[in-house]
């Protein structure tokens, strides 16, 4: 997990099955009570039942956060921003932002692959690589709907209030700007780093299975934050810091919430776990 390509979508690997421990934590301060839920946006079957703190902390929740409005990111509206964001619309393609090294490079992979490189032509750099890593995962079963989906999926039937700690324009925004001025490292990187998608994923999950808080933090931010500090500001410290007071806001109610977030926002220095044990709460790992 050392390369730009995964530190884009670090959030996409992480919910497991039930091992030692859940990627779940509860926070508590005297009698008020949230739950923080370490979340993927892509599972295997073999991935499933998701760990029962998951469904604990949902049944004890009024109220379920997201990073965004989930329902939202799926309409027709925010898919032709994501279009107009992400895809050229000027006149130009991926060739020109692209060095010829880098972009013989990316011919080689397509090649190897069996996908044509032009059908990559109208994607940014960042766009490209989402969607070769999304291949590499297609192809190892890594499929099915993550956790943040099927609990928005169960918390609509149940009528549970959603609420979002960003909205998606500014989530597609930190997407749109990654990797800009260092395109050819970007694609370079990323296409070094694919042939080994599926021995990171099964290091990632090993660690879950141990339940161990620092492996994760060493796979998901810390190379983040040593080859890549501008990006790791951007990605984690940044939006951890603005998500903290919006968390600590649904600590003050006396109702439950669970809060779904990509895993790498809980763990490290930075991490909400972190942030929030230093401002006093009470932060219990579940099993």
């Amino acid at each position: 997990m050392k390369k730009l390509a995964f530190a884009l979508i670090a959030n996409l690997l992480f919910a497991l099955p039930a091992y030692a421990a859940a990627p779940v934590w509860e926070v508590k301060r005297g009698d008020s009570v949230a739950y923080l839920g370490g979340t993927c946006h892509l599972l295997r079957d073999s991935d499933f039942p998701l760990p029962a703190a998951f469904d604990v902390a949902f049944r004890q929740s009024a109220a379920v956060v997201f990073e965004t409005d989930i329902g939202e990111l799926q309409s027709p509206e925010f898919q032709q921003k994501m279009m107009a964001e992400l895809f050229y619309r000027d006149g130009r393609s991926l060739p020109d932002d692209l060095s010829p090294e880098a972009y013989q490079a990316l011919q080689r992979y397509c090649e190897k692959a069996g996908l044509p490189v032009a059908i990559l032509h109208p994607m940014k750099p960042a766009m490209v690589v989402l969607t070769l890593i999304t291949l590499e995962l297609q192809k190892l079963g890594i499929t099915e709907a993550g956790a943040d989906k099927i609990f928005y999926d169960k918390a609509m039937a149940e009528g549970k209030k959603i609420e979002g700690l960003e909205t998606t324009d500014q989530q597609l925004g930190f997407l749109a700007v990654m990797g800009q001025g260092m395109e050819d490292s970007l694609i370079e990187q990323s296409l070094a780093e694919l042939s080994r998608t599926g021995a990171i994923f099964k290091e990632i999950i090993e660690a879950w299975k141990r339940g161990d808080e620092k492996e994760l933090n060493r796979f998901l931010v810390e190379s983040t934050r040593k080859d890549f500090p501008k990006i790791y500001q951007t990605l984690f410290v940044a939006r951890n810091a603005k998500w903290l007071p919006k968390i600590e806001k649904l600590l003050a109610t006396p109702e439950r919430e669970l809060v779904l977030v990509g895993a790498a926002h809980l763990v490290g220095g930075d991490g909400l776990i972190e942030s929030l044990k230093k401002k006093g709460y009470e932060v219990k790992q579940l099993d």
